[in-house]
């Protein structure tokens, strides 16, 4: 570093001002010796064994350096003079990365105070229904959207509310039945569960999607599963049967084809299909199949209920595109169907169908394209029609004295007796959540006062292991599900990418050898989700709705926790991240209804299982996507354009919001694979060919790697997007897998099921694994 008069005339060259010379030469050797600080410890520099790095402010730390000169315009010219880092501008390294594009930005740092607070609407509103059942006591059962199942006892006001704290895999419910002995069943997508006797839920994994559940008189469940498959289970374990007489369609045989289930007295299962085939029946030997050859006026989109005597009702809602269809509602005797139609008095021949307990049947009418909306009783000799009651048939129930439940448009419970109906909402989100959503400008100062423990030391590849010789192809692997990210993280100290798959299975990946494990890991784990490696537990944690599972890598378990009522799995993006500096793990979910609504960030100690409530942001357009070590910045993109990003403070809630362009690293389709455990922001983007994007720490500009892989050993020169993105702390890389082609137009899909590693230095691609031959 330059003396300080020579280092004050070079000042004064760069930027003349008025009275230079009073400007105090010991101020100077202050700012100088601090920006030599500055120089020799760059900002942003990645260690992979600590992370406990200073947090810098957002735009650099020589805004802070203002303060010791007199002038403004002084202070522009040491900035000009050091740059940003505290070595001239001029001998700054340009990036190596190759780039589309590098955009600066532009933010303008205001303190907090200064800020206009934009007010929204707290997210008040009640669960959705998404399917009712009736018990032999007369209560009331709902599956709901994401409060779990909820349970009117009989003459009860309010609900009583089963959620992951009483054993359900999830709390979004999308099935619920109830056998006549009173056996509970519950499911959601890849699980269903049975009530105990002591009022736990026991869940098991199965095939998702569940398409119906039914249960039979003896308390076994049953479910529909494509594309010809009947899967059942006592509670331990599930048997598949597979109806070989039933066609399998689409080509590549994923269809669904049962989206209604009945079980009748004597245990035969009963089917309404909607791919074409009719009604079906097993009954434990024999498949049977009605069609239009059996009297049947149609055998597309049917639905099914059994009576108590046997009978099997039938609506057909086929023609959804029409106001009024010609099938309407049949019923069988088990020798011949009666057909019912407007012409016997159904208010529409467009209808799905509910039976009650004691032979009550319901019509229940969509309002298709002007169509009327309603619902229509059978008496046992004829049709009563009721218009302007809307609601859906699949998820309906009729309870003993003959009244109808049904799901409104709206989500709502319907009651409907023939004379009135009424509305049963759900409780309010606050009501659920129990605690209320701090308000904006309220910061928990837990982050900031909080520090990390000394990190354990960081995994290393072993002597002869060469990382980048591609791993044996013959070995198993996760199922690639082409469709949804897959949770997945770092283990620092294992050295080891930890992945739950599609089917809820725990896997690792040798970074050092390229070899996946099969863990078989203890524990029932929620779909989807976002995985986080905590540095300071040195666990790995999975955020689920309403709750957290904690592997343990010595018990190869999960433990599972519970945690306040949120949705935590951020759309279009992870919603947990690391954060250094406290040791903690930042939440985020969003606080409102809209999508433009603010986030309510909280704090998770694993150590501790302690949960720290940090405070709600301003209005954020944009879906959170990473956190930027360097910057300490939380990032959201605007999903609907290319232009905005949202910096966010986790430690204040300060929200900048800065217009610029960006990467399309969310848009389309709502769709980005973050690259999990890294110290800035990494996804994939739409634009700039396809390529991998990153945040510049000290900038937070934006820089994309134009080049994608050739991922045509796969049996296609398609590309389609990985589903999982991991940061390699050994190699210094992105280990990037999972991902498919094809499915649109009947066409087969192909899973690729290889891993790629991109180096963001250089940009180079490299295959560690290839596709299963």
């Amino acid at each position: 570093m330059s003396e300080h008069p020579e280092a004050l005339e070079r000042l004064r060259s760069t930027n003349p001002v008025p009275a230079a010379e009073t400007i105090d030469p010991d101020e100077i050797a202050a700012v100088a010796a601090l920006c030599e600080e500055r120089r020799l410890t760059p900002e942003g520099t990645a260690n992979p064994g600590r992370l406990q790095a200073p947090r810098p402010r957002v735009l650099g730390p020589a805004l802070a350096f203002s303060a010791a000169f007199v002038t403004i315009i002084v202070a522009a010219g040491l900035f000009a003079l050091f740059g940003r880092s505290g070595s001239p501008v001029a001998d700054e390294p340009e990036p190596t990365i190759p780039t589309t594009s590098i955009v600066a930005s532009t933010t303008t740092t205001l303190p907090p105070e200064a800020t206009e607070a934009v007010a929204f609407e707290a997210y008040n509103e009640p669960p959705d229904a998404n399917g009712i059942a009736i018990g032999p006591d007369g209560s009331i059962w709902v599956a709901t959207s994401w409060a779990g199942v909820a349970r009117w006892l009989p003459g009860a006001d309010e609900p009583v509310f089963s959620s992951v704290h009483d054993g359900l895999r999830s709390d979004a419910v999308d099935q619920i039945a109830i056998a006549v002995d009173g056996t509970a069943w519950a499911g959601g997508r890849g699980w269903i569960a049975r009530l105990g006797e002591d009022g736990v839920w026991n869940p098991i994994t199965v095939p998702d999607p569940i398409e119906a559940l039914a249960v039979g008189p003896d308390g076994t469940a049953w479910l529909s599963r494509e594309p010809n498959r009947l899967l059942t289970s006592t509670g331990a374990d599930y048997e598949t049967i597979t109806l070989s007489e039933l066609p399998v369609v689409g080509s590549d045989g994923v269809e669904p084809w049962s989206l209604s289930l009945a079980i009748a007295p004597d245990g035969t299962v009963w089917a309404g299909t909607i791919n074409g085939t009719g009604v079906v029946s097993w009954d434990g030997t024999t498949t049977s199949i009605y069609g239009p050859a059996d009297g049947l006026p149609a055998a597309d989109f049917t639905s099914v209920a059994v009576a108590p005597d046997g009978r099997v009702w039938t609506g057909f809602a086929n023609g959804l595109d029409e106001p009024e269809p010609t099938a309407g509602v049949a019923t069988f005797d088990g020798v011949q169907w009666t057909v019912y139609s407007t012409d016997d008095g159904l208010l529409t021949n467009n209808a799905e169908v509910a039976v009650g307990s004691d032979g009550t049947a319901w019509a229940i009418h969509y309002a298709a394209d002007g169509g009327t909306p309603g619902v229509s009783r059978f008496d046992g000799e004829g049709w009563t029609a009721f218009s302007g009651i809307e609601g859906r048939g699949m998820g309906a129930a009729v309870d003993a004295d003959g009244t109808l439940w049904m799901i409104d448009p709206d989500g709502a419970v319907v009651e409907f007796d023939g004379t009135s109906a009424s509305v049963r909402e759900l409780p309010l989100f606050e009501t659920l959540r129990g605690t209320e959503v701090p308000p904006i400008g309220s910061w928990d100062p837990i982050l900031a006062e909080t520090l990390a423990k000394e990190p354990p030391a960081a995994a290393a590849c072993p002597a002869g292991a060469d990382p980048d010789v591609p791993g044996p192809i013959s070995q198993d692997r996760p199922w690639a599900e082409w469709y949804s990210d897959q949770p997945a993280d770092f283990d620092r100290v294992w050295g080891r990418i930890l992945l739950v798959d599609a089917n809820k299975e725990t896997w690792t990946f040798d970074v050092c050898t390229n070899t996946w494990q099969a863990m078989g890991a203890e524990g029932i784990l929620p779909p989807g989700g976002s995985l986080v490696y905590d540095v300071d537990s040195d666990r790995s944690v999975l955020f689920g709705d309403r709750a957290v599972w904690v592997y343990d890598r010595d018990t190869n378990g999960w433990d599972l926790r519970i945690a306040p009522l949120s949705s935590t799995i951020g759309w279009g993006g992870p919603a947990a991240f690391y954060d250094p500096q406290s040791g903690l793990i930042i939440n985020a979910k969003r606080a409102g209804s809209e999508y433009g609504d603010g986030w309510e960030l909280n704090a998770y100690d694993v150590d501790a299982d302690v949960w720290t409530t940090l405070g709600t942001t301003d209005r954020t357009r944009g879906q959170i996507v990473g956190y930027v070590h360097a910057a300490d910045r939380l990032v959201a993109l605007d999903a609907i354009s290319e232009f905005g990003m949202t910096l966010i403070d986790p430690r204040t809630g300060y929200v900048e919001e800065v217009d610029q362009d960006h990467p399309e690293i969310v848009g389309g389709f709502g769709s980005v694979t973050p690259v999990n455990g890294a110290d800035t922001v990494y996804g994939r983007s739409f634009g700039g060919g396809d390529g991998v994007c990153r945040i510049r720490p000290q900038g937070l500009g934006w820089e994309c790697v134009p080049r994608r892989p050739d991922r045509s050993g796969a049996g296609h020169n398609g590309y389609s997007p990985f589903r999982a993105g991991v940061y390699d702390w050994i190699n210094e890389r992105l280990v990037m897998f999972g991902g498919g082609y094809g499915g649109w137009n009947d066409e087969p899909m192909t899973y690729f099921g290889d891993v790629w590693s991109l180096d963001p230095e250089t940009g180079e691609w490299l295959q560690l694994l290839a596709p299963t031959p």
